[in-house]
């Protein structure tokens, strides 16, 4: 309680657990397109950095609604750019 390093290594764990745990996940539900794995990737990636600004906000106590919901459909309205940018 109270060490910033073990909060943010503690968050940098849970985001990249979930980006490792999501990407074979997208990877194999999306896999008759051209390019999955790197699309899978990518949202992975996304979806863990998600996660680690949730943790880091939840350590810091900040972790209120409308934030939370800011990062999300940012992270949705930049997986759609990328994904109309094909």
């Amino acid at each position: 309680v109270g060490d910033a390093g073990a909060q943010l290594l503690g968050a940098i764990a849970l985001g990249s657990a979930v980006g490792l745990t999501l990407w074979p996940l997208l990877w194999s539900a999306g896999r008759s397109a051209a390019g999955a794995l790197v699309t899978s990737a990518r949202r992975a990636a996304l979806a863990g950095l998600v996660v680690t600004i949730i943790v880091v906000l939840r350590a810091i106590d900040v972790n209120v609604l409308p934030v939370v919901l800011f990062l999300v459909i940012g992270a949705v309205l930049v997986e759609i750019a990328f994904t109309l940018r094909r």
